[in-house]
């Protein structure tokens, strides 16, 4: 069963289309429609490549694990700022502390079901406790 929060996304990127300017419109329906063609042809070549569940799980789950580790390491891009300016005001402390929580959540989850697809994401977490430590200067 799909988590109520998943049906959310397509009515908040709605709502964001709605309210932005021609040129962002046309850059996110870009990058909307460049994912789920991507996604799409990624089923496509599993389904049709892969025959066993293990092997179909195994691709899935590398690719799954990349793009979750870039997703946890795109606070980074913002840092070279950071450390110019030396201020946190570009970087706000509730999404670090959001992206640190759910890569906790998610980490704990891993070792209590042991899988590794979801464990080799902790080098989210580590990402995260580097961007945190930023606060502590």
């Amino acid at each position: 069963m799909p988590k109520p929060t998943n049906q959310t996304y397509p009515v908040f990127l709605l709502v964001f289309l709605f309210f932005s300017d021609t040129k962002t419109r046309f850059r996110v329906a870009l990058i909307v429609l460049a994912e789920v063609a991507f996604m799409a042809a990624l089923a496509i070549m599993v389904l049709t490549l892969a025959h066993t569940w293990k092997l179909r799980s195994a691709i899935v789950g590398s690719i799954v694990v990349v793009c979750s580790i870039l997703m946890y390491a795109s606070p980074l891009a913002i840092m070279k700022l950071v450390i110019t300016t030396k201020s946190v005001e570009y970087m706000p402390l509730s999404i670090s502390l959001c992206f640190f929580a759910n890569g906790l959540c998610w980490t704990v989850y891993a070792f209590i079901q042991f899988d590794p697809y979801i464990l080799c994401q902790a080098g989210g977490l580590g990402f995260n406790c580097y961007i945190l430590g930023y606060y502590l200067d």
